[in-house]
């Protein structure tokens, strides 16, 4: 048996589009990683596509910004782009 969760730290950057005949919430967000070479300090910017359903979409597509804390799944849709399927999401206070 093989594992596939995720869990993701990032900022809204896509206002959420919402289906309600879907129940289903598309959006993306922004996670930045900083890391090291040598002495030098690098910056590395990823966007993800994300997707809710259900409950979760609907409380998803009410928030246009921010910070969010994702645990989810990868997945694959028929053209083969991966993306996130939301598991369960946390809106974080902005600092």
């Amino acid at each position: 048996m093989h594992s596939n969760s995720v869990l993701l730290d990032g900022v809204i950057v896509k206002k959420p589009e919402y289906s309600e005949s879907e129940k289903r919430c598309t959006f993306q967000i922004k996670s930045v990683r900083f890391y090291k070479v040598g002495s030098e300090m690098r910056k590395k910017e990823n966007i993800f596509p994300v997707i809710a359903t259900g409950k979760t979409a609907e409380l998803c597509s009410t928030k246009n910004k921010g910070l969010v804390r994702i645990v989810g799944k990868l997945e694959t849709d028929e053209n083969n782009a991966v993306f996130v399927e939301v598991i369960t999401i946390e809106f974080m206070p902005n600092k």
